[in-house]
């Protein structure tokens, strides 16, 4: 994560991207907040609106998903 030194009103100073990435390439897990989608999270083929709260509630919500992945229990 970084800070942004100037930012649009209505932007948070926030910016993220954490991604999960196979040997293949492909991003199977990952959450970011890039313009123009706002904050979103990626786990396998699927995106959806993400609410981020705070760094440490988006990082646990992250390794959640990398552990899903990782143990090959995905159901959720």
């Amino acid at each position: 994560m970084w800070e942004i030194i100037t930012v649009k009103a209505g932007h948070r100073r926030v910016r993220y991207r954490l991604s999960l990435i196979s040997p293949s390439g492909d991003r199977v897990a990952g959450y970011d907040n890039h313009h123009p989608k706002g904050d979103h999270r990626h786990f396998r083929s699927v995106e959806e609106k993400y609410t981020y709260k705070d760094p440490e509630t988006l990082i646990g919500d992250f390794l959640k998903d990398v552990e899903l992945v990782l143990s090959g229990k995905e159901d959720s």
